[in-house]
């Protein structure tokens, strides 16, 4: 979590430095009841009508309290915390209830993860990047349950101060940051090839909820911020960034507030598009709060430093968000509920899933007649990297991953149907082709346009090889262009 400076009072946003504390198909099993619940009225208003994440009943199901395996286990929706800087959580800070609810508390050892002792991913530390678990991508309402009790929080500030206590949290971070195995910067979002071996980072931090910015006298009020990290970090000043203004950070809710009963508390995060500004704003029990949404222009790729670009937070268009719950030391907090609603979870990433943003053509097993084309990222939705043919004749890529249960690509096109051919494989020999379906055409600039593009039928079992070809289109050798994929 981010260290909040109280000394802050513009409304400018603030440039400080800090140290930076499925595809559906994978959806897990018993996820399968979140077609019952029912959108916010602020969520149905975005678009966001699909469930695509429930947890209603925190149990030995959906928690994994002990890990004990390294790699994690896959298969639940929640993991003690665990990312490169920190050992996983453990089990004293992870209380299931008897009422289906969990209560969490750091117990004040190091690995009792003070404002973070579960998440819907965890990775090893240890090991290169990766992860278990899900992270959700392009756009999404957040909405979390909670009840705690502020009297124990001020009194546990009182006696050790709340920098080193803590405080009741929820809320999420860039997966691509956070599993990036032992070298903080790298993984997938570096903004330029020549930082790579030098660690430079660019990822988002959202705070949903952190009881954080109040006191005893004043206990009607809690943060919510958002920080564009970015930089190489060092032990000394961390990673440099952008946070929302101070007096934005500040959430006002109804005098009297009774905290010790649950309520909701809720996150929206609307993408930009090159002809809107995305936006993020703040619930509490269905109403908006907090001065204003928080703008961002769409991101292109473009270079931190971030400083007042009206770019800054766009990076959150994306990454992946992973969500975290906790508290501070012996501040418990119970979680009754969590619910993610999106228009679709075709942008998500989960366990299982290789991901590639086609950022260099290193995650493909194999390549032909393929570059990658970074020119004009707003034609293409702030898509910086893309695969072109090199050349006339049919350009490809080949995935290996164990198992293929379903795939979608981004392709990019100018013209009315795109020539693309999408294949499986067991033995990276013999290849058949997979029908497939695609989301309607959403246009962008310059007369492009986009669609994902999915297998429309299950994929015949044994199948460890994926082919995407680019077929001879004699308009242009840059059109179309394969953006993001994604294989489970």
């Amino acid at each position: 979590m981010n260290t909040i400076h109280r000394s802050k009072t513009s409304n400018a946003p603030q440039v400080f430095r800090t140290s930076a504390t499925c595809i559906a198909a994978l959806l897990m099993a018993h996820q399968a009841v979140f077609a019952a619940v029912k959108p916010p009225a602020q969520a149905s208003a975005a678009g966001y009508l699909l469930n695509t994440f429930s947890t209603t009943a925190f149990t030995t199901t959906t928690v994994n309290t002990v890990e004990k395996a390294t790699p994690f286990t896959t298969g639940y929706q929640w993991y003690p915390s665990k990312y490169y800087y920190n050992s996983a959580t453990n089990s004293e800070s992870i209380i299931l209830g008897a009422d289906n609810s969990i209560v969490l508390k750091s117990n004040g050892a190091p690995n009792g993860n003070n404002n973070g002792q579960i998440s819907s991913f965890s990775a090893d530390p240890s090991k290169t990047a990766g992860f278990v678990g899900t992270g959700f991508g392009g756009g999404a309402y957040f909405e979390a349950e909670l009840a705690f009790d502020p009297a124990i929080v001020f009194k546990k500030w009182d006696t050790i101060g709340s920098g080193k206590a803590g405080w009741p949290s929820w809320w999420g971070m860039a997966v691509e940051h956070l599993a990036s195995g032992t070298a903080p910067g790298n993984f997938w979002y570096l903004y330029d090839s020549k930082q790579t071996d030098k660690g430079y980072a660019h990822f988002i931090e959202t705070d949903f909820f952190e009881y954080d910015v109040t006191n005893a006298s004043d206990p009607d009020r809690w943060g919510g911020n958002m920080a564009d990290w970015f930089g190489q970090w060092t032990r000394e000043t961390g990673y440099a960034s952008v946070q929302t203004p101070w007096l934005n950070k500040h959430m006002r809710v109804p005098k009297g507030t009774d905290y010790t009963k649950f309520h909701k508390y809720g996150f929206l995060w609307v993408p930009a598009t090159p002809t809107s500004n995305g936006y993020a704003k703040y619930y509490f029990d269905d109403v908006q709060v907090g001065l204003a949404p928080v703008t961002w222009t769409q991101y292109q790729g473009q270079a931190p430093p971030v400083g007042s670009a009206s770019w800054a937070y766009g990076i959150l268009d994306q990454q992946h968000i992973g969500l975290i719950l906790g508290s501070g030391i012996d501040m418990p907090m119970t979680v009754k509920s969590v619910n993610v609603w999106q228009k679709s979870a075709s942008q998500n990433i989960s366990s299982g899933t290789l991901y590639d943003t086609l950022y260099d053509l290193k995650k493909a097993e194999s390549q032909a007649n393929l570059v990658i084309d970074s020119a004009s990222p707003a034609d293409f939705n702030g898509d910086t990297f893309r695969a072109v043919r090199a050349a006339s004749g049919p350009g490809s890529l080949v995935y290996h991953l164990a198992n293929i249960e379903s795939f979608t690509a981004r392709v990019f096109s100018q013209a009315t149907t795109d020539k693309v051919r999408f294949e499986v494989s067991s033995d990276n020999v013999n290849w058949k082709s997979i029908a497939t379906s695609s989301t309607d055409p959403i246009a962008t600039l310059n007369g492009w346009s986009y669609r994902d593009v999915s297998n429309r039928k299950s994929i015949p079992g044994g199948s460890h090889y994926l082919r995407i070809t680019i077929n001879l289109n004699e308009r242009s050798t840059g059109d179309p262009q394969i953006g993001q994929v994604r294989i489970n």
